[in-house]
C-alpha cells in the first residue's frame, strides 16, 4: 500500500472513530439513592440504585466499575464510598453517568457529588 493510500484508509479509520464516540452521552441527576449493592459478578463490583431514571439507554442502577474496568479502582472505590455516606445519612447526590460504558447493561457512574444536608 503506497503512502497516500494508506493516509487516506487512517483519515477514514479516524472519522469512522470520532463519529461512533460522538453518540456518547454523559446524563446528570440529581437524586436519592435507594439501595446498595456489592457483588463480584455484577455490575462491575459495586452499583448503587436511584430514584432518578438515567435516560433511555440507562437504568435507575448505576456501577462505579470496582472492578477497574472503566476507571481506576482507587476512584471508583471513592465514588462508592461517597455514594454509601449519601446512603447513610440519607442525603441527595448528584450523579454524572456515561452511557457508552456500561456494567451488564447499567451506565457507568463517572463522578458523583454528595449534596448538603440544606439541599
Amino acid at each position: 500500500m503506497n503512502k497516500s493510500a494508506t493516509l487516506t484508509v487512517f483519515v477514514l479509520l479516524l472519522f469512522i472513530g470520532i463519529s461512533v464516540n460522538s453518540n456518547a452521552e454523559v446524563i446528570m441527576r440529581k437524586t436519592t439513592i435507594v439501595r446498595t449493592l456489592v457483588a463480584s459478578t455484577t455490575g462491575g463490583g459495586c452499583m448503587v440504585k436511584t430514584e432518578a431514571t438515567f435516560g433511555p439507554l440507562c437504568t435507575t442502577w448505576v456501577p462505579f466499575s470496582c472492578d477497574g474496568t472503566f476507571t481506576s479502582q482507587a476512584m471508583a472505590f471513592q465514588m462508592f464510598d461517597s455514594a454509601l455516606m449519601a446512603f447513610t445519612e440519607g442525603r441527595k447526590v448528584r450523579i454524572w453517568v456515561d452511557d457508552s460504558k456500561k456494567h451488564n447493561g447499567h451506565c457507568v457512574g463517572t463522578r458523583i457529588d454528595v449534596m448538603s444536608a440544606s439541599q
